[in-house]
């Protein structure tokens, strides 16, 4: 054998040996002419080393430097390098770092392994700029309790298994063919009720499991999951599973936390928006014009100087009306009430007050606002007197499930926040005024912009920090340590407002939020997830999913690693 067969020979076996020590690194190529494979170097926290830190170690790749002018990048899903427009050898550098990491429960956990992690700011709160679909990874923002660590995105390793449903759950269906049915707690209560009794369906089981998703690691080091399902569902997989029932928000009054006698709905009042809310106190005259209406010519309404208004049946009426043609319709009208084409005897839980009045050829336009009976200050639409329909809706699923159970003593005292503090966003058809129907833009009422472009893990007014016992940070008013999501916690986790089925908060369900929305005339509008996985909102008196969030104790993470085939338990 010639010295230079040897020689290429020897350099074969030599670069074979360097490669397999360095490590069994990937290598993704995008081919022009010529595969060519670099020379690699490595450099760990700023030394150079013979082995590449493996995938989950704790490091993440700073830089790449290669000679002649040649580029590269990391591909962090398949741990190797990725190379572009090669077409001669060239020299690699890659620097590695250390990765900002914290234990808990004797585990160790890694912050922004993926290097995407939204960027924090200096007073804690996160700029957003978009949905995360791929990747899965732990990000750092601050809470009222110090650090918190959130899941973003398609993650994989934040699976929880506690509690075990303590009835069953069957749907029963109008008829055979309607798609609209009732909850019963067992399959012999849905066929023995007198409606809703067709194709009654064990939806789960008595005694499942109940599996969580990871949330956040607390700042106070609880755990904060949400539920998921009686199995580990895989990311982008539709289940009614995810979610423990529907309810309304908020739909009809309370008093003292009792339910009105009157079946009034609280969807004109900003009342509404709270988990917990006050008790209607006054009449409210909306402040702005909300709308028009058209009154024809040759057409016969009712107007009135003055109301009367009978509490016991939430009524309102007109006192001593006069008829009045749409042609002889004047500003001299203005001031007066009316409910706009009904008659004289007319009867409703509002009605209007005319703003202005604008004669035309064939009709005259009527403007007009809301008059209702609700809450006649901020305050007193956001006193904690009375529970919101999910609120007690959660607290029954709490008292069915989880008190008295050894599942209880995991559950931690922490902040489930229901943000009412008003935006700084204005309109000139809004007030912002924050009671009655006077129309209001609270935080949430938009997505992102300069209206609200900053995700924030502490709540900022204390009186929306709902609490157990805590009352140096929270407002105590909490009977149970169960709560919602909220609209920022959604965002941090991956969603935007663009469907987006790969993120681990997915169900393929609509289910509610904790973050109020605004109030725009004839109803209030809360924060909820679409199906698609995007952020909506709707009217608080519509039914939709309830998942329930709870702290939990570190201890949730002793045994397990968070598989879904795996997952952590107490």
């Amino acid at each position: 054998m010639s010295k230079n067969k040897k020689r290429k020979k020897l350099f074969i076996i030599l670069s074979i040996v360097c490669l397999l020590t360095i490590s069994s690194i990937s290598f993704i190529y995008y081919k022009q002419s010529t595969k060519v494979e670099p020379i690699i170097g490595a450099y760990v926290d700023g030394e150079y080393s013979t082995t590449l830190p493996s995938k989950g170690s704790g490091y993440a790749v700073e830089k790449i430097v290669c000679d002649n002018n040649k580029s590269a990048s990391w591909d962090y899903v398949k741990w190797g390098i990725k190379l572009s427009n090669w077409s001669t050898r060239s020299r690699c550098n890659i620097y590695f770092k250390s990765l900002e990491s914290f234990t808990i429960a004797s585990k160790t956990f890694y912050l922004d392994e993926m290097q995407r992690c939204p960027s924090m700011n200096s007073d804690g709160t996160v700029t957003v700029n978009g949905m995360e679909d791929t990747y899965g990874y732990l990000c750092k923002a601050k809470d009222a309790y110090g650090d918190s660590y959130y899941y973003r995105g398609n993650v994989t390793n934040n699976y929880v298994k506690f509690g075990n449903w303590s009835t069953e759950l069957v749907y029963g269906y109008l008829t055979d063919v309607s798609s609209n049915y009732l909850e019963y707690d067992s399959l012999k209560a849905c066929q023995n009720s007198g409606s809703y009794n067709r194709k009654c369906t064990v939806i789960r089981e008595k005694n499942a499991p109940m599996y969580w998703r990871i949330i956040r690691i607390n700042g106070d080091g609880t755990v904060r999951v949400i539920y998921d399902g009686t199995v580990a569902h895989a990311n982008s997989y539709a289940s009614s599973d995810r979610q423990i029932g529907t309810t309304a928000f908020n739909d009809y009054w309370k008093k003292n936390n009792v339910k009105e006698s009157t079946n009034s709905s609280i969807q004109y009042d900003n009342a509404g928006v709270g988990y917990m809310y006050g008790n209607r106190d006054g009449i409210v005259e909306q402040s702005i014009q909300y709308g028009t209406s058209s009154y024809t010519n040759t057409s016969t309404y009712y107007i009135a100087k003055e109301y009367n208004y009978n509490a016991s049946t939430d009524r309102f009426t007109l006192k001593d009306p006069i008829a009045v043609k749409g042609s002889d319709m004047t500003s001299s009208y203005v001031g007066y009430y009316t409910f706009n084409s009904k008659g004289s005897s007319y009867s409703d839980r509002h009605m209007y007050k005319i703003t202005s009045v604008t004669a035309g050829s064939s009709s005259a336009t009527i403007g007009y606002s809301y008059v209702t009976y609700g809450t006649t200050s901020k305050e007193k639409a956001q006193t904690n007197t009375n529970s919101s329909d999910i609120k007690t809706y959660l607290d029954t699923w709490y008292e069915n499930n989880i008190k008295g159970t050894t599942n209880e003593q995991y559950v931690a005292d922490n902040i489930f926040c229901n943000d009412r503090s008003i935006s700084s966003r204005t309109s000139s058809t809004y007030t912002n005024k924050g009671y009655g129907n006077e129309r209001t833009y609270y935080r949430w009422s938009n997505t992102g912009g300069s209206y609200n472009n900053k995700m924030m893990l502490a709540c900022p007014q204390k009186n929306d920090a709902f609490t157990v016992n805590d009352t140096t940070k929270g407002n105590g008013a909490l009977t149970y340590g169960i709560g919602l999501l909220t609209a920022d916690e959604l965002i941090l986790a991956g969603c935007w407002d663009v469907n987006n089925l790969n993120y681990y908060l997915y169900s393929g369900q609509s289910y509610w939020l904790a973050s109020p929305s605004h109030l725009y005339g004839n109803h209030v509008d809360e924060r909820i997830v679409f199906p698609g996985g995007n952020l909506g909102n709707t009217s608080v008196g519509y039914s939709y999913g309830a998942r329930p969030v709870l702290n939990l104790s570190s201890d949730v993470l002793k045994n397990g690693n968070g598989t879904a085939s795996d997952p952590y338990h107490a």
